[in-house]
């Protein structure tokens, strides 16, 4: 297990208490949405990412990815404030943060997969 600003496993873990168990299967559904995020990103209006990095914003706050909460916290709230230049780096950073978090996930759910 690992803790990074990125994701913190070892918190998610002990967020979810007695129900750890669920924790794989949280993290696969996480996977399979932010799949289908990645693959529309580019081609979003200003509103959809608003809802988007709103979405996210949650998502990825109760799973403990700090990076990508913060990130879209604030891509939201510049979006809400109307700001509505450098769209595409907001959305690269998006990526970023969305492929990194996602990375440390799927090493996580393989490294469970080849103790079981």
């Amino acid at each position: 297990m690992q803790s990074s600003e990125i994701w913190d496993d070892a918190q998610l873990a002990s967020s979810l208490g007695v129900m750890k168990q669920i924790m794989p299967k949280l993290i696969e559904t996480f996977l399979s949405q932010t799949s289908k995020i990645l693959e529309t990103l580019d081609s979003q209006s200003n509103e959809q990412l608003l809802l988007t990095a709103h979405s996210l914003k949650g998502s990825a706050g109760q799973l403990c990815c700090k990076r990508l909460s913060n990130t879209a916290a604030k891509i939201e709230q510049e979006l809400k404030l109307q700001c509505n230049d450098d769209t595409a780096e907001r959305r690269a950073l998006l990526h970023e943060e969305l492929n990194a978090a996602r990375a440390l996930m799927s090493e996580y759910l393989r490294q469970i997969q080849t103790l079981a």
